[in-house]
């Protein structure tokens, strides 16, 4: 985590943005998603939002800021003795809030209450748009709000209010991009260098599957490693690598506190474009280029888009 006076600006300049004005802002915690029984989920991964500003790490939380009090509450549960059993002691929920620099926690149950009650007097309720199936049934649960007239009712306010602090980056998410940057270029050079003739792109994939592992890493997203780059989102690793195929890679590496890499790149089977492959490959990289040498500050991202 970063220091606890971190996540506390965070949510202090949320407070003082001039949209939105009054009411509650709602943020979920992810739950653990089951692989095929609740006790065998796959890795946990954190909402990104709810990291930014509350810095937890841990399933099943809720961090509620009270854009009108100025305050800030933590809602969830400490850990059973079963819990214990299976993952080892675990510091309790207040001790986690207070390195987040949170001191109001709560259970999940008076969040019920505190929303209930919200509602009755007609107090805004933003929150920000679902995209896990779990997160629609308890915003529907505690919200009052159908599943299907979810995504009508996401705060506006909220989502650009998030999206304009976030878009600024303090130096020390800056050195936590460049770390994931940094573990997301030795992927790519494993895989440029291992692409040869006969190699198959499982074991690719093995080999930069190996170099997250080694670094306490996980992949940002599922990686495409495929001869076949006409597919977007490729994510089978059947073929064999044969002279003159290229070989595409859309990968990308985590730093330790969830920042991340993506990076896509091409290379050629066995070291050499054709003619055909080169003239491709120095267009799109004359587009990048130019793209690189625009960036200023002030500069819509859309100009950068449209002059690539």
């Amino acid at each position: 985590m970063f220091d606890a006076s971190r996540y506390c600006s965070r949510r202090r300049a949320l407070i003082n943005q001039e949209r939105p004005q009054s009411g509650l802002v709602l943020l979920l915690g992810n739950q653990r998603s089951p692989r095929n029984y609740p006790n065998n989920p796959h890795p946990f991964r954190q909402d990104s939002t709810f990291l930014y500003y509350f810095g937890l790490d841990r399933p099943d939380l809720y961090g509620l800021i009270d854009l009108d009090a100025g305050a800030s509450t933590l809602y969830g549960e400490d850990g059973s003795l079963e819990d214990a059993i299976w993952s080892g002691e675990q510091p309790s929920l207040r001790d986690e809030a207070a390195a987040a620099g949170i001191e109001s926690v709560a259970p999940v149950s008076e969040l019920e209450e505190v929303l209930t009650t919200a509602r009755s007097v007609e107090r805004a309720l933003h929150f920000l748009p679902p995209y896990r199936a779990e997160h629609r049934l308890r915003l529907e649960s505690l919200l009052g709000i159908r599943t299907e007239q979810l995504d009508v009712s996401v705060s506006e306010p909220l989502i650009r209010a998030v999206v304009r602090q976030r878009s600024v980056k303090t130096e020390a998410e800056i050195n936590q991009i460049e770390t994931a940057v940094e573990r997301t270029v030795r992927l790519h050079e494993y895989a440029q260098r291992h692409a040869a003739p006969g190699t198959s792109e499982r074991e690719i994939l093995a080999g930069m599957t190996r170099l997250v592992a080694a670094t306490g890493s996980t992949f940002s997203f599922s990686p495409t490693c495929s001869v076949h780059g006409e597919v977007l989102h490729n994510h089978s690793y059947p073929n064999t690598l044969a002279e003159g195929d290229l070989l595409l890679v859309d990968a990308g590496a985590t730093s330790p506190l969830h920042y991340t890499g993506d990076i896509t790149r091409v290379t050629p089977v066995g070291g050499a474009f054709s003619a055909r492959q080169r003239a491709v490959y120095e267009a799109v990289l004359a587009a990048q280029s130019a793209a690189i040498e625009a960036l200023a500050p002030g500069v819509p991202f859309k100009e950068i888009h449209l002059l690539a």
